[in-house]
């Protein structure tokens, strides 16, 4: 035990040490300049706007994920599943690690519940729903943008070999998460001797059948999962409407709308890899790099921006809900999470 939380709290502080030398290589080599920051006291109205459209987003994905519960025959108020999303959000900024908001809410939403396994799975793909509908907004934006820029005339963009491979790699992530699912969720394939005996052969195979039942679920509800996958699009319409307000702030006006909906969301999916906490030093490179290609020298300060927007957002309105909730105050409160009746 002692020997995993060590390696933990190592791992940790290598991330740490990581982000602090990520953020003095940006600033020493001029792509990271402080004093472009300076309009966020200049103009705070489009700051505070941003963080209005991030509220928004944070309360689509709250119904969708009530919808997710719907398709595992369980019952969740709003209200409720507001508290569970703020309190998740708030650990996802204060705890170390990628998920640590999710655990957070799969504690307290399985608390006192038999199906515990059925809620934690649905906990964790409302998070991969939330990162397929970021590629899925990338790769359309990439096909619009290269189809727009082609019979336009204005291949320049399109002439760069990094730009080309930044378009195939949203293509090509979006369509293989998409044969993923189609695999893991498909009874046909789930039943065939390949993936039954795979299942029948890995560790905590219980465990494992209840994870891939549940996720079977959610295939047959296929109106529920519809709607739950467009909230999500909406949810990530909301957060790039909010960035387009600090692109607003930083004067960056090289990107027209059809590039920014191609280059922002392959921006987040670069902050969303699980190297840094919330992606810190890592998305200011990204956003760097892409940007650059789009003649823009403001992506890392842009980066800063959006995560010093979801940091006072997370734990601002996020710590007010957790120190609130009766949910957290009280160690033996429990969701009032209900289970319908399969029909």
């Amino acid at each position: 035990m002692v020997k995993g939380g060590l390696k933990y709290w190592l791992w940790f502080l290598f991330r740490f040490v990581l982000v602090i030398g990520i953020f003095i290589y940006l600033i020493k080599t001029n792509l990271l300049d402080l004093q472009n920051l300076k309009n966020i006291v200049l103009e705070p109205n489009l700051f505070f706007l941003a963080m209005v459209f991030a509220g928004l987003g944070t309360l689509v994905n709250v119904q969708r994920l009530r919808v997710l519960l719907k398709a595992q025959d369980f019952s969740l108020e709003f209200w409720t599943a507001t508290q569970l999303t703020f309190i998740g959000v708030f650990f996802n900024s204060v705890i170390p690690g990628t998920v640590s908001g999710d655990i957070v809410k799969a504690y307290y939403l399985g608390k006192g519940q038999e199906k515990k396994t059925e809620l934690a799975t649905t906990i964790f793909f409302d998070r991969i729903l939330g990162l397929y509908a970021v590629a899925f907004i990338a790769a359309m934006g990439a096909t619009i943008s290269f189809l727009q820029n082609s019979f336009a005339g204005q291949a320049a963009i399109w002439g760069q070999p990094k730009v080309q491979m930044l378009g195939s790699f949203a293509l090509i992530n979006f369509l293989l998460l998409t044969f993923l699912g189609v695999v893991f969720t498909n009874q046909k394939l789930r039943k065939s001797k390949i993936v039954s005996g795979f299942f029948s052969k890995m560790p905590f195979k219980e465990i494992v059948s209840k994870v891939n039942e549940a996720v079977c679920q959610f295939a047959m509800k296929p109106r529920l999962s519809t709607v739950a996958f467009l909230l999500a699009v909406l949810a990530q319409v909301f957060i790039l409407t909010g960035i387009l307000c600090l692109l607003t702030l930083l004067k960056i006006k090289a990107l027209g709308l059809i590039n920014y909906l191609f280059a922002v969301p392959l921006c987040l999916l670069i902050n969303s890899i699980p190297i840094t906490p919330g992606g810190l030093g890592i998305g200011e490179i990204g956003f760097q790099a892409i940007f650059e290609l789009f003649n823009s020298n403001k992506g890392a300060e842009l980066a800063v921006l959006f995560h010093a927007l979801f940091l006072i957002f997370n734990i601002g309105v996020g710590g007010v809900f957790y120190m609130s909730s009766d949910i957290s105050r009280s160690r033996r409160q429990q969701v009032s999470v209900k289970e319908k009746p399969s029909v």
